[in-house]
């Protein structure tokens, strides 16, 4: 069998699935960001504030991961139950980081 073929095959199996999955899949809210700190203490300091304040300024998420990339990054997934609890442990979390 040739690459095209095979390709046609996952594509044509990609398809179905799509199609038995519409309206069945739901969605769920999730918000990533990557983090980039300039030395190892500044990279520390966050995680120390995120571990104490993370429960608070995101009360309504139902998983807080935060994935050290590198010496100095991370990358910070939070999941919600809907949009409407996202979107509001963001405004805390803002309101927060603005003072």
């Amino acid at each position: 069998m040739n690459k095209i073929a095979i390709k046609s095959m996952a594509y044509t199996k990609f398809m179905q699935s799509k199609k038995i999955l519409r309206g069945q899949l739901k969605m769920t809210p999730t918000s990533v960001a990557s983090m980039n700190f300039k030395t190892h203490e500044a990279t520390q300091e966050f995680l120390d504030i995120y571990e104490r304040d993370s429960p608070n300024l995101f009360p309504g998420a139902e998983m807080l991961l935060m994935n050290k990339t590198t010496e100095t990054s991370f990358i910070g997934v939070s999941v919600y139950p809907n949009k409407e609890v996202r979107l509001a442990s963001r405004n805390i979390a803002e309101s927060h980081a603005s003072g």
